[in-house]
């Protein structure tokens, strides 16, 4: 020790106790033997088999590394599963056991064509249960660093299948080799499920909630004709993220709408930027072809339609008459005449461009003449020269009571008894009366009137009735009461400047003011006043609806 404190002497060193040394041991531990070599992956494969019979079922799982390592496992269960619950228990199985060895990487291999085609994507999974297994094995699968499923043969994969029936067939504790365990329950089960939030449940989902629920949580009602004919339409719908779709025919898949979202998907393809106002079939098509669907739609899109305002002041006119026909009879030709006026046409020469018409009820015998202006005095000046002169006073008159007919000036021409004298150049008619068999003639004639009068009137009156049953076969009645809101034909009366052939078909809407009957109403506008003069037959039921903003 001399020699040592002579030999360091030259150097300027202190003594200095040592205090405890555990912490600096593990540092030193840690800086003398860690290498900055990486550190190398753990890759192992996993091969695993399912089995079941009505006694039991059970997995075969064996896990091998590179090392030549290899882990077998025989899983029995506890509960009932079918071949695929069996196939999908195995795989969640062995990746558990992958996870507990501490594995970065996992390959594996199942005869299995259902299970592995479902977890590469290439089969979907429509059943509820075989859906939540493959989303728990794709969890398990995303915690992996690198992940490969392949499909192998049954002879490949001999080992886990006899593991399998093993765990399905023989009681646990015969062999001491392997490691045999036992699965208490499902390692999915719906309790789990019901914790997912869909999509739409802050919606009211209607005629969907039965189906949601069976698909997504496997819940049915207690009574089983319902829960029977829900498991028989469940088979047409599929849940793809949270979202229900129905089976289509001519697209693979159509979104299923709830109730209250229907209007709006109606509103945006019906009045939308791309909406062309179609009729009820072609506008239920067009929802379907943009990939929509909901029990109801031909219902519903029926109702829009009618609601619709563009389309309702464009419908087409009515064909079907509304009220049965009205028979009118004449006792003897020229007897009873209707009158009326036509126009505004296009200007003929002589600036005419009115129609008065007379038409004899017995003989459908017409008399007309174009006039210039439509006044009371051309009105009675026609009747007077066109009809009174040429066949005499008729019995009764009927008109649309315009004011042309009901002015007190053609009231009293209609008063007064008319005769027409030849005076200054007399007619054949009066050059050879022979009055003595003129009487003579017509007595004879007067004493077979009533027969003639009465044969004519049956045979009128059987003709008139055929007419109207064939008629009356084409009525659709539209009828409405006072305060009723329609549109009128928009062909009525004078059309406004710039109107054309594209205008709407209707105009309004009016109020029903009074019903005049046999189909004729009395309209208002909004504002109580009354428009148009006279009576209305032709007009349609507004329906109110939600407009086109």
């Amino acid at each position: 020790m001399v020699q040592w404190a002579i030999e360091l002497s030259e150097f300027d060193l202190g003594y200095e106790t040592r205090m405890a040394i555990k912490a600096q041991c593990l540092t030193d531990f840690v800086a003398e033997y860690a290498g900055d070599q990486e550190e190398a992956t753990t890759a192992w494969e996993l091969y695993v088999d399912g089995s079941s019979n009505k006694v039991r079922s059970g997995t075969g799982i064996i896990l091998v590394n590179q090392k030549g390592t290899q882990i077998e496992v025989s899983l029995k269960f506890e509960f009932p599963a079918s071949n695929n619950h069996a196939e999908y228990e195995a795989l969640i199985a062995g990746l558990k056991l992958a996870e507990e060895v501490s594995a970065t990487k996992v390959v594996v291999f199942s005869n299995s064509q259902v299970v592995t085609s479902q977890i590469n994507g290439y089969y979907l999974a429509k059943d509820p249960n075989m859906k939540r297994y493959l989303d728990k094995t794709l969890e398990h699968l995303g915690r992996f660093l690198e992940t490969e499923v392949k499909h192998i043969t049954r002879d490949l994969n001999s080992r886990a299948d006899v593991l399998s029936k093993l765990a399905s067939t023989k009681p646990e504790g015969n062999n001491r080799s392997m490691i045999q365990e036992t699965l208490q329950k499902p390692s999915v089960t719906k309790a789990e499920v019901k914790q997912d939030i869909l999509e739409v449940s802050r919606l009211d989902l209607g005629w969907m909630n039965s189906l949601v629920e069976y698909l997504e949580f496997d819940i049915l009602p207690k009574e089983e004709k319902k829960a029977k004919k829900i498991r028989r339409k469940a088979h047409n719908y599929t849940l793809v993220k949270n979202i229900l779709y129905k089976n289509g025919i001519s697209t693979p898949l159509l979104k299923c709408v709830p109730p209250l979202r229907a209007t709006e998907v109606l509103e945006e393809i019906h009045n939308g930027i791309c909406g062309n106002h179609l009729g009820v079939r072609s506008f239920a098509r067009k929802v379907i072809r943009a990939g929509f669907y909901w029990p109801t739609l031909q219902k519903d899109a029926t109702k829009f339609v009618k609601k619709c305002q563009p389309c309702q002041m464009h419908a087409n006119f009515h064909v079907a008459p509304p009220e049965e026909l009205i028979s009118i009879t004449s006792p003897r030709p020229f007897a009873k005449w209707g009158l009326d006026l036509l126009g505004p046409f296009p200007q003929a020469p002589g600036q005419v461009k009115y129609l008065i018409v007379g038409v004899d009820y017995f003989t459908k015998w017409i008399e007309a003449e174009p006039l210039a202006t439509i006044t009371t005095q051309r009105s009675r000046k026609f009747f007077y020269q066109n009809i009174i002169t040429r066949y005499g006073v008729p019995y009764s008159i009927t008109t649309d009571n315009g004011t042309q007919f009901t002015d007190s000036t053609f009231r009293n021409l209609i008063a007064k008894a008319m005769i027409p004298v030849e005076i200054n150049e007399q007619s054949p008619r009066v050059s050879f009366y022979d009055e003595v068999g003129n009487i003579k003639g017509h007595k004879e004639e007067l004493e077979q009137l009533p027969e003639v009068r009465e044969q004519a009137q049956i045979r009128e009156a059987a003709l008139k009735q055929r007419v109207t049953n064939r008629y009356n076969k084409k009525v659709i009645r539209r009828s409405f009461i006072p305060n009723d809101l329609v549109l009128i034909r928009n062909d009525i009366g004078v059309n406004k400047s710039g109107e054309g052939k594209l205008a709407a078909n209707w105009k309004g809407s009016y109020k029903i003011s009074e019903v005049l009957g046999k189909g004729y109403y009395k309209v208002t506008d909004l504002s109580e006043k009354r428009f148009p003069e006279g009576g209305f037959n032709e007009a349609s039921k507004w329906r109110l609806g939600k407009s086109k903003s």
